[in-house]
Parts: C-alpha cells; sequence; structure tokens
C-alpha cells in the first residue's frame, strides 16, 4: 500500500501539469515553446528524488525557450535554477539584493551531487521550511 503524497509532491505534480498544458506561443502568440512532455516527466522524477521536504519548495515557471526556471526568495537572497528538460543541464544563479554579491554555478541535474549542491546552497542561504 502507497503511503499518503506529501504536500510537496502535490505542489509540484500540481505546478508541472499546469505547464505541460502550455502550446506552442503561449508567451505572447508568437514566442514561447510548449515544454516538452517527457522533460518534464524526467523532472518530475528527478525533484521527487532529490529535493529534500526539509526545503521551501520554489516557485515554478515556464521559460520561452521551452524549459522551467525555479525561483526562490530567502530574505535579501535571489535564488533562481534555470533548467533545460532536453539537456537535464541548469545555470544556478543567487543574488543578495543588499550587497550585490553574486555567485553562479553549471549543474548536470543528471547527478545527485549536483542536487546535493543545491541542498547545501539553500541550507546555507537560509531555505530551511518552517
Amino acid at each position: 500500500m502507497q503511503g499518503k503524497p506529501t504536500l510537496k509532491a502535490l505542489d509540484v505534480e500540481q505546478r508541472l501539469g499546469e505547464l505541460r498544458q502550455l502550446t506552442d506561443g503561449w508567451f505572447d502568440g508568437k514566442e514561447g515553446k510548449a515544454l516538452p512532455s517527457d522533460g518534464l516527466d524526467w523532472f518530475a522524477q528527478a525533484f521527487a528524488v532529490n529535493y529534500s521536504e526539509r526545503f521551501v519548495l520554489p516557485h515554478l515557471y515556464p521559460t520561452v525557450d521551452g524549459g522551467i526556471r525555479a525561483e526562490w526568495t530567502f530574505g535579501p537572497n535571489e535564488l533562481s535554477l534555470e533548467i533545460d528538460l532536453v539537456s537535464h543541464d541548469a545555470q544556478w544563479h543567487e543574488l543578495n539584493v543588499k550587497t550585490d554579491a553574486e555567485h553562479a554555478r553549471s549543474l548536470d541535474l543528471d547527478v545527485a551531487e549536483s542536487w546535493k549542491w543545491i541542498m547545501k546552497r539553500l541550507e546555507v542561504l537560509g531555505g530551511r521550511a518552517e
């Protein structure tokens, strides 16, 4: 018997379901590629396996090139992860809006160490769930 789904799983699955409905031209009638279904399936699985429930969920947005942008805000820290749903590569960016300190990193989300690095950054920057 399977356990009750977590709020995390429901939130992410629900949002990915919404993103799955986007069609080409979603942004302005011309721009905005539909997100690939197999890429969304991959991300849902990778997120479920690698993202710790200890941390606040990101806000998920589509990108015009058919990817996903995950965003978090913790105090003065603005964090984003641009995810390519085909290559599974991602670009991490963090900005402290008080100090203008920035950090960027390229990640391969098929590698568990990349997810561990993300979890470590979230912990350092104050992303623990209450």
